[in-house]
């Protein structure tokens, strides 16, 4: 006969097959000519564990959810189990394999995915979502636009050609999140800097609000006022020393961190603040690559000073350099 019906639940154990005397040339029953167990398993969801490697490689039904931190997969809201290995070795996911769905297909399966999405910890509709661990972890996304969120580990993010989320971690780890491929610009990725920022705040994200630390001059003009919130652009060779720095009136004729001399007097790049507050700065230079720092001022420097040490690395963003950064655009961070 024929399945109509193959979905995990339609699998059965208890099928029958029955022989009698007239499917014999002899006209004899044989002995044990009824057997009754006989399994019929789908699946609907082809997953397999390979050491501590998750890969996945085809479109499947509904939203999938790999949770690292509690060794499951879920498929539709439904717990599954990979082949191959168990979720609890697990540490890294491959869904580069799958391959991008037919636009009837894929309206089905984005249907699929909003019906379940309140099955990930994050309010995501994507048809993947990764949710990370501690631990260091690799990741590299399907075609279909995932939800990635890092555990705060020694991540390495690779993002797919749909539009894809990073979820960024709460707090900066000893060694930054490194992401591979993502996207500026109108329909382009989204870098979430809310678990950091709670309410993150875009109007400094155009291009004639990035700040250049290479000009000559040094900083001039009325330095650019920020709230807590902030998303900030900036072009330079920069680290945690100079980005605090950047916010401290600099006199006339001194040397700035670039080797430029500040030729108007006590002017600073950034409006030093007034109270505690938290901002999130990128960075790049003409070659390289984007860096991705959380500042937090708190009391401890004072509230109207930024110090080195209240400046952290969170995450690299590779290959988006100088000329890419002016490419930024307020939807692509949340």
């Amino acid at each position: 006969g024929k399945a109509t019906a193959h979905a995990a639940t339609n699998s059965i154990t208890n099928l029958t097959v029955t022989f009698t005397g007239s499917d014999m040339n002899s006209g004899a029953t044989p002995p044990g000519a009824i057997t009754s167990n006989i399994r019929v398993t789908f699946i609907d969801l082809v997953a397999n564990v390979s050491g501590s490697n998750l890969t996945i490689a085809t479109t499947p039904s509904g939203a999938v959810v790999i949770d690292l931190p509690n060794d499951l997969l879920t498929l539709a809201g439904t717990a599954t189990s990979p082949t191959g290995g168990a979720m609890s070795a697990v540490a890294n996911a491959d869904l580069s394999g799958v391959t991008k769905a037919s636009s009837s297909s894929s309206s089905s399966s984005s249907s699929s995915s909003s019906s379940s999405s309140s099955s990930s910890s994050s309010s995501s509709s994507s048809l993947f979502t990764f949710i990370g661990g501690p631990e260091a972890n690799i990741y590299k996304a399907s075609p279909l636009g995932d939800t990635i969120t890092s555990g705060g580990g020694a991540d390495v993010i690779t993002l797919g050609a749909g539009a894809d989320t990073v979820i960024m971690p709460e707090t900066a780890g000893s060694t930054p999140v490194t992401i591979k491929g993502f996207k500026a610009g109108t329909g382009g990725d989204i870098l979430k800097v809310s678990n950091f920022l709670v309410t993150t705040k875009t109007s400094l994200v155009t291009t004639s609000n990035i700040l250049d630390t290479n000009v000559a001059t040094g900083p001039t003009g009325t330095p650019k006022t920020w709230v807590n919130g902030d998303v900030i652009l900036a072009v330079g060779n920069l680290d945690a020393a100079k980005i605090a720095s950047m916010y401290a009136d600099r006199p006339s004729g001194a040397l700035g961190f670039g080797g430029e001399v500040t030729t108007t007097d006590n002017k600073a790049y950034l409006a030093a603040p007034n109270s505690a507050r938290k901002a999130v700065m990128l960075t790049a230079d003409v070659t390289g690559n984007t860096f991705v720092w959380y500042i937090t001022n708190s009391s401890g420097s004072g509230v109207n000073t930024i110090a080195a040490d209240e400046v952290k690395l969170a995450g690299v963003i590779e290959g988006v350099n100088t000329l890419d950064l002016a490419g930024f655009i307020a939807g692509n961070f949340s």
